[in-house]
Parts: C-alpha cells; sequence; structure tokens
C-alpha cells in the first residue's frame, strides 16, 4: 500500500526516523512530486513521552485484533496522527 501512496503526484509531510533506512526510501521515491521529509524518532513522539510503556502494552493486552500488531507502537502512532497533522 506505501508503493501506491508515495508514487501519487500529491504533496506530501512525511514523518520518518532519523538516520533509517526510511529516509532514504522515501527521499529516493518521492522525487517526482513536493515533499518535505520530518526527522522525528519514536521515543520523541508525544505518545512516547507522555505515557508509560506499560500504559501502551495494557492497550495492547485489551485489543480484540492485538495478534495482527507487532507490539504497542502501532496504538502510539494512531495516537500521534493529530499531532503529526498539527505540526505539519
Amino acid at each position: 500500500w506505501m508503493l501506491g501512496l508515495f508514487q501519487t503526484s500529491d504533496p506530501m509531510i512525511i514523518f520518518v526516523e532519523p538516520k533509517s533506512k526510511w529516509f532514504d526510501f522515501v527521499q529516493e521515491i518521492r522525487q517526482h512530486a513536493p515533499t518535505i521529509l520530518v526527522s522525528l524518532s519514536f521515543d520523541d513522539l508525544v505518545m512516547s513521552t507522555t505515557f508509560t510503556k506499560d500504559f501502551w502494552d495494557h492497550e495492547h493486552s485489551i485489543d480484540l485484533e492485538a495478534g495482527t500488531h507487532k507490539g504497542s507502537g502501532v496504538y502510539k502512532i494512531w495516537n500521534e496522527k493529530l499531532i503529526f497533522m498539527y505540526n505539519a
């Protein structure tokens, strides 16, 4: 799904982990369209600094679809979306 999304010509602001393989990948694949890459460490997300690991692990434990997720990090991303939009 990501390749299809990145191939659109729509302008995008994309938040990526600094110095990760994703930074170079997105920079390369989005050369055809206006794109701003924002380096932001997962550990620096508001959801990472505001709530404890125990909190997110509990969220994972009560999720009926927890088996489809590799851990509690997905909940941080989902809850950070509004903050990403505000910061964009």
